[in-house]
């Protein structure tokens, strides 16, 4: 290390080997529902400006 100036250095251990790991299932469907609830919410805007089916 700088401090003891020992040159040798290790590489920091890695982190748990998940190359490919996928998302849940839950969690594709918890954002799908995230999605239809955005396309669905009538926005303020949209209400204040009397907007019909926006």
């Amino acid at each position: 290390s700088a401090v003891t100036g020992d040159t040798n250095t290790t590489p920091p251990p890695s982190s748990p080997d998940v190359p490919n790991a996928s998302p849940s299932p839950y969690s594709a469907i918890d954002f799908l529902t995230v999605c239809h609830h955005l396309k669905t919410t009538k926005r303020s805007g949209w209400v204040r400006r009397d907007v019909k089916n926006p």
